[in-house]
């Protein structure tokens, strides 16, 4: 199980309203559901929203110019 929380990008611990070029971004809930409320821009990669038993509720905008945004319930 997965005791991880917060935003990572690459695996580095992120906050909340932030841009990224590149690469991944991965945001775990650990066992409690996750709100993600910020602005998340990226230009290349995707992002992935893991919330384990719990659904997410995505509030915010996520803007993509290139890649994909995946909301996994497990």
């Amino acid at each position: 199980m997965n005791k991880r929380r917060g935003m990572y990008q690459d695996g580095i611990h992120v906050k909340n309203n932030f841009s990224m070029s590149s690469g991944t971004l991965s945001v775990a809930a650990g066992d409690d559901a996750l709100e993600a409320e910020a602005l998340v821009r990226i230009s290349g990669g995707s992002v992935f929203l893991d919330a384990e038993d719990y659904l997410i509720h995505c509030d915010g905008e996520q803007e993509l110019t290139r890649g994909c945004v995946f909301y996994e319930k497990q």
